[in-house]
C-alpha cells in the first residue's frame, strides 16, 4: 500500500512542524520539462548549453477525512476543515513547501492553485485539488573592491592628439572672384562680370 502524501512548510515553528498528511490520494502527477533552443547547434558543442530545465510541476487531488482523531459535532470544524484551512493559509502566504510522495520528494514547491469541493458525494470529508511549481533559488556572491586613492597633486598626462592642420579660410576678394568666374562659365561670358556673350 503506498504511503500517503505529506506536505510540510520548512519555515514553520519547529514545535508545530507536523506534516500535513493527505488521508486519501485520488491522483497525483508530476511533470518535468526541458526546453531546447530553436536555433541550430554546432556539432561538437555541449548540448546542455542549449537546453534549459524548467522547474518541476506537481498536481494532486485528494481527500481530508473527519473520521480520524477526536470526534466533532456536526456543523463544527473538524480535522478535514483544519487541513483545508492550512492549505489556504499556505497559498495566501506564498511559501515554498516540501512534498513527499511514496516515490518522490519535492523541495521548494510553491502552491499556484487550490480548489476545495464540498458536496453530497464527499459527505463529511473535504475534497481538494492543488497545483504546485518549483522555485529555483540561487546564491549571489558580492566581492568588496578596495578603492585606490587619487593623488590630487599628480599632474594629469595630456593625450597626444597629433599635429592640427590649419583650416584654410578664403578672403572676401577671392570669394568674389570665384563667384564671378563660376557665373561667367555658366552664362558664357568672355570676361567674368562683363556681361558680353561669346
Amino acid at each position: 500500500m503506498p504511503k500517503p502524501i505529506q506536505i510540510t512548510d520548512p519555515q514553520e515553528d519547529p514545535d508545530s512542524k507536523d506534516p500535513l498528511v493527505v488521508d486519501a490520494t485520488i491522483s497525483h502527477r508530476s511533470t518535468d520539462v526541458v526546453e531546447l533552443t530553436k536555433y541550430p547547434v554546432e556539432r561538437g558543442q555541449n548540448p546542455t548549453d542549449h537546453a534549459r530545465l524548467h522547474p518541476p510541476k506537481f498536481v494532486m487531488e485528494g481527500l481530508f477525512s473527519n473520521t480520524k482523531g477526536a470526534l466533532h459535532k456536526p456543523g463544527e470544524a473538524g480535522p478535514a476543515e483544519f487541513a483545508a484551512t492550512r492549505l489556504q493559509i499556505w497559498l495566501s502566504a506564498r511559501k515554498p513547501l516540501a512534498i513527499a510522495t511514496d516515490s518522490t520528494f519535492f523541495n521548494d514547491m510553491m502552491m499556484t492553485s487550490l480548489d476545495i469541493v464540498r458536496d453530497q458525494r464527499t459527505g463529511d470529508a473535504v475534497r481538494f485539488s492543488a497545483s504546485f511549481e518549483g522555485v529555483v533559488f540561487v546564491n549571489s556572491e558580492m566581492v568588496a573592491l578596495e578603492a585606490k586613492p587619487v593623488d590630487a597633486k599628480k599632474p594629469v598626462a595630456k593625450k597626444d592628439q597629433g599635429k592640427k592642420q590649419p583650416i584654410p579660410v578664403e578672403t572676401g576678394s577671392s570669394q568674389e572672384a570665384t563667384i564671378l568666374k563660376t557665373g561667367a562659365n555658366y552664362f558664357g561670358w568672355t570676361t567674368p562680370g562683363s556681361g558680353v556673350l561669346k
